[in-house]
């Protein structure tokens, strides 16, 4: 049952907007829409005579005891009749706000860029120092810790969230999580997570299986990123040349060659090129081993697979909900698939739980593919 509260203080203590069980508490429509890495949004409908919204801090919606949404609210737009459509942005949405001021984590303040933890923490006091605020680091997974090299600096004058989805996500990849922690209940400081898929949410045990809860299923095969031929670079040294791999070890010998080819592509399709770099690396042999690790990913097709489904929870089933980020199992012999996947989008109908949609998505390669076809016996 979702009930939706107005929320002052970060916690619903600001009043009922919707309970599904009193009159005096209806809405019109109301839809939350959730994808990771985003703030996600919330709308509803207030029927006239309901009061100012923007009168309050945020709102907050909660789901059998559990808080799917807390976030502010942004705008209300009142039609000719007094109907008011009001607008919420989610936690995450608040670190738009902030304004980041260049830094450079070298020197004195080499310190901040040592890891993952010290450098968003850094990135949210100074960015805080001169806005009110109250966020603080919260969670980060273990492999997620070490902070690339290249991300210890700007020039800029980017939002706070614009500048952590650049630098971390987009370069290291995970999720970001934005959460007030419910045992602090007299405190309102929110908790800025940065996680991998595994951290995030839970291995729910609900699977998603056709003739059940499957909606549909799409499988796209994409080689347009694919290379097979990778000129890696390291540092750039006080000649003003970047580190190649033809100076490293490879098996006792001398590498000699500045790129790396994988093995029998160039021969099957063609010969694609690309480089990459990699700005802490200094020794040449430890550029050629990363180049490749690195090459053996860039040189596989890639399967994207994505699939909608329903939630069985809704429908009195005796199993857990399917929220944003938790781990799902796939199951359609059909498709010859039997395989994990991640809940990268959800959305809320709240009024009508029946049209809730579960977008879930996973990343492979065709090999991958391959073997789990071979698994399924398909």
């Amino acid at each position: 049952m979702y009930q939706l509260f107005y929320s002052d203080d970060g916690y619903y203590t600001g009043g009922v907007i919707y309970d599904p069980r009193a009159a005096d508490y209806a809405i019109l429509d109301g839809k939350l829409t959730q994808k990771l890495n985003t703030a996600g949004t919330l709308t509803f409908t207030l029927p006239p005579g309901r009061g100012d919204p923007l009168s309050h801090r945020g709102v907050l919606l909660r789901d059998r005891g559990e808080t799917l949404f807390s976030g502010r609210i942004l705008k209300t737009e009142t039609d000719f009749e007094g109907f008011a459509t009001v607008t919420c942005e989610g936690l995450l949405g608040e670190l738009n706000g902030f304004v980041v001021r260049p830094y450079d984590f070298s020197g004195e303040d080499a310190q901040a860029a040592d890891s993952t933890i010290n450098y968003l923490n850094t990135l949210l006091s100074s960015a805080l120092a001169v806005q009110d605020g109250a966020w603080a680091m919260g969670e980060c997974s273990e492999s997620l810790k070490k902070l690339d090299y290249s991300l210890r600096s700007s020039s800029l004058y980017p939002a706070l969230l614009t500048e952590i989805q650049q630098k971390l996500i987009q370069k290291q990849g995970g999720y970001l999580r934005a959460r007030i922690d419910p045992a602090a209940y007299n405190q309102i400081t929110r908790y800025l997570d940065y996680v991998i898929e595994d951290d995030y949410g839970t291995l729910v045990n609900q699977p998603i299986e056709l003739g059940k809860n499957l909606i549909d299923l799409e499988i796209t095969v994409d080689s347009s990123d694919r290379i097979n031929i990778l000129v890696p670079l390291g540092k750039t040294g006080e000649d003003g040349q970047r580190l190649t791999v033809r100076n490293a070890v490879v098996d006792g010998k001398v590498y000699g060659k500045d790129y790396l080819e994988k093995e029998g592509s160039v021969a099957r399709y063609y010969a694609i090129s690309a480089t990459n770099q990699w700005e802490d690396v200094t020794d040449p042999t430890n550029l050629y081993n990363k180049a490749v690790e690195y090459l053996e990913s860039a040189s596989q097709t890639a399967v994207s697979i994505s699939a909608s489904a329903a939630d069985l929870s809704l429908a009195g089933y005796d199993v857990s909900p399917i929220r944003l980020g938790d781990r799902v199992r796939l199951i359609s012999k059909v498709h010859g698939l039997d395989m994990t996947m991640l809940c990268t989008q959800r959305t809320y109908d709240l009024l009508d739980p029946a049209k809730d949609v579960i977008k879930l998505e996973s990343q492979l390669s065709a090999q991958n593919l391959t073997d789990l076809f071979a698994a399924t016996g398909r």
